[in-house]
């Protein structure tokens, strides 16, 4: 993908990506560093980091407005790739605008220390390679593009107050909402905002101060396949009633029919010892049994509304996406789908963070749990929605990578359980 599509875009669209081009070569012509002092040098950035902003805003708005002129994956695959370049610019020119003073420094320092090795000028190569350096760790920082934003501690942590909030945890046996109680090691705790997601994006989308990765009413406690089920869009969580209850019930939805007569979970030897006592009504079940199905809790605690609100419409604009039109048509033609009343999430990040993933707008019936920043700024919302959207993408490709490592852990945690209850037996029977 390369910009191949803006043929495709209305006469005034091309003409303005055309004058953009244009300034951007006359921007980067300007980045000299033979009259120049560094402050200059980073004017010169900041110029071109906007300039490269402009471009592709506009190129994704040309893009949007020629859909119907492009096949669908096409589309889908140009606008994945002008959303992650400006996401990328985003990234870039926020760093450069919060920390100019301490870049200049570090680059200064850089040039200071070529000029006394060297005994001569730097030119224009070193002045980028000096930035780069300089910018590069801020970016991922503040990106958030760490190898494991949630360590495997914090997770661990994070199932224990989540079994602990809704007394999911008893006698080495763990509650799923879904199917009952089922041997600890294959229960865990799901995350209804992707622990992948972290940073002001978050909080602004929201309108809170935290990110709410480790609050326990970010998460629920489900079989591990149907954690990653929910995690893969394939079940979502969703009110059990048209009408709004102070003591709502929930239910879970089978978004993928295709799968409805695949095994979504299976217990091939019975539990042991407590473990038989407990109400485990399902050896076997596939999915379509659990289309519908109203969740059971065990205490009066309840996931944050907003969350699970989130994850619907992340859900929801993942089915559009992959035209599920099956799921979709049903949220769009009720007047009132989601009955919990908001407000949950900012109005103008959720509209651009639908647009950049699906193309498409919002239904009505999705856009009365929102509220509006005052002022609104429309513009802020779009750079929070671009890096939404992106972390999301990003979020999905490596969620298939994770869940494998965490399966091999779980396999792993399972044989050291297995082999810790055969020495119990063992030391029983010799006593």
């Amino acid at each position: 993908m390369s910009y191949r599509c803006s043929s495709l875009m209305p006469p005034p669209t091309q003409a303005k990506l055309r004058d953009h081009q244009t300034r951007k070569v006359s921007t980067t012509s300007n980045i000299s560093v033979a009259s120049s002092s560094v402050s200059d040098f980073l004017a010169e950035k900041l110029n071109q980091l906007q300039e490269d902003q402009d471009f592709h805003r506009t190129y994704r708005k040309g893009l949007q407005d020629a859909k119907d002129e492009m096949d669908q994956d096409e589309y889908q695959g140009e606008l994945d790739f002008v959303i992650e370049a400006l996401a990328s610019t985003n990234h870039d020119l926020n760093a450069l605008q919060k920390s100019k003073r301490i870049i200049e420094k570090d680059i200064d320092e850089a040039i200071t220390t070529y000029k006394r090795d060297r005994k001569e000028e730097p030119d224009v190569d070193f002045y980028e390679r000096a930035y780069a350096n300089s910018i590069v760790p801020r970016v991922m920082t503040a990106s958030g593009n760490q190898k494991r934003v949630f360590s495997k501690h914090q997770q661990a942590k994070f199932r224990k107050d989540v079994l602990d909030r809704y007394g999911a945890a008893e006698d080495g046996g763990a509650w799923c909402h879904l199917t009952g109680w089922w041997p600890s090691a294959r229960v865990k705790a799901a995350h209804l905002v992707s622990k992948s997601l972290t940073g002001p994006e978050i909080s602004y989308l929201f309108g809170e101060d935290d990110a709410p990765l480790e609050d326990p009413r970010n998460g629920i406690s489900l079989l591990g396949q149907l954690e990653m089920a929910l995690d893969k869009g394939l079940i979502v969580i969703i009110p059990s009633t048209e009408n709004y209850q102070a003591d709502q019930k929930w239910k879970c939805v089978l978004v993928d029919k295709t799968i409805r007569n695949n095994m979504a979970a299976s217990m091939t030897i019975p539990p042991m010892g407590e473990m038989i006592k407990k109400d485990r009504p399902f050896w076997t079940i596939k999915y379509h049994e659990l289309d519908e199905r109203e969740l059971v809790f065990l205490t009066p605690s309840r996931p944050a509304r907003r969350y699970l609100y989130f994850r619907f419409i992340i859900t929801y604009l993942n089915a559009k996406r992959a035209s599920n039109d099956a799921f979709t048509s049903t949220v769009e033609n009720k007047k009132t789908f989601w009955a919990s009343p908001g407000p949950y999430l900012e109005r103008s990040t959720l509209t651009s963070l639908a647009r950049n993933i699906s193309g498409l707008e919002l239904p009505p019936s999705l856009t009365v749990n929102t509220f509006g920043h005052v002022p609104e700024d429309e513009l802020e919302a779009d750079d929070v929605a671009t890096n939404l959207s992106c972390r999301l993408r990003k979020a999905a490709i490596e969620s298939g990578h994770r869940k494998v490592e965490e399966e091999q852990e779980g396999e792993d945690d399972e044989d050291e359980e297995d082999n810790e209850d055969d020495e119990d037996e063992e030391s029983a029977v010799e006593s």
